[in-house]
């Protein structure tokens, strides 16, 4: 082979050595591989505590959504992504959901004229409680006559916040307003 030749091949290799070994050592470099960290528990801290501790850690913080919790405090994170536990790399950005300050309103559902089976999974639906199950003489029995909230008759449609306790009234299948027939005089008028 022509020593010319040779050492054209000669510097070619080496060049695309030493350009593949400093490509994957820029990479390793750029994507900090092998340091990583692990996402804390966050859930129920404040979103300033939240948002400081991961500011500590390096990691970018997003508010991505807010959701009502009932049995949460106002503004505290209910979820994260990534999860606790999970591990990332530093400036990885870490998506926040929040407990909202104001609970979300839903629409209270037909509730007359059903079995209380059907009316709690309705309002159990829209994120309402069932409160008291108070029984009423009335003929149709384990019916819904009407639902309270708060000593309030309800409507259909009426909105109200998720997660609000609504007392049932309920017929007993005993009718107050039966009359014995068999007594009854028949008076004809002429």
């Amino acid at each position: 082979m022509n020593p010319s030749v040779r050492k054209f091949w000669l510097w070619f290799f080496s060049i695309n050595l030493v350009l593949i070994i400093g490509i994957f050592l820029s990479i390793k470099i750029y994507t900090a591989h092998g340091q990583s960290i692990k996402i804390p528990v966050l859930v129920g801290l404040s979103v300033e505590k939240a948002k400081s501790i991961l500011d500590e850690m390096k990691l970018e913080v997003v508010i991505a959504d807010s959701l009502f919790e009932l049995n949460m405090p106002p503004g505290s994170v209910i979820h994260t992504d990534p999860s606790a536990g999970i591990e990332v790399k530093v400036g990885r950005r870490v998506y926040l959901t929040l407990n909202s300050f104001t609970p979300t309103l839903s629409r209270v559902p037909n509730l007359t004229d059903l079995s209380l089976h059907k009316a709690s999974i309705d309002l159990k639906a829209k994120g309402f409680f069932i409160g008291q199950i108070v029984k009423r003489p009335d003929i149709a029995k384990d019916f819904v006559l009407f639902g309270e909230f708060n000593g309030r008759t309800l409507r259909e449609g009426e909105m109200l916040p998720m997660g609000s306790t609504i007392d049932l009234y309920v017929g007993t299948g005993e009718n107050v307003n039966e009359v014995d027939s068999t007594s009854l005089v028949y008076e004809e008028e002429y």
